[in-house]
């Protein structure tokens, strides 16, 4: 079993919130610390991975230099398309 100490304003919070809803403490209490738990071990899976990218010695890619990089292209594709289409002439013929 393990107790903890709460700050006033916190016991107040729990205890508030607990009258609310009919739940009691320890359900707050687990809830948040199920929460906490995940997202720290969430936050220490990433700074591994972080960890190893650096020692690998790739390099990344900028949100800017993909954006750059997007931009160029959908120019070029726009270019060719044109050049494509402007050179195809279309003879649309009134039947009558």
């Amino acid at each position: 079993m393990t107790s903890i100490r709460l700050s006033k304003n916190l016991e107040e919070r729990l205890n508030l919130l607990s009258a609310k809803t009919q739940r009691s403490k320890s359900f707050y209490i687990k809830k948040a610390l199920e929460k906490f738990l995940e997202d720290e071990e969430e936050y220490q899976v990433a700074l591994e991975a972080y960890d190893a990218y650096l020692r690998s010695g790739k390099k990344s890619t900028s949100f800017e230099e993909v954006m750059k990089k997007t931009a160029e292209k959908a120019i070029d594709i726009f270019k060719t398309e044109s050049k494509e289409s402007s050179s195809t002439q279309i003879n649309i013929v009134n039947g009558g």
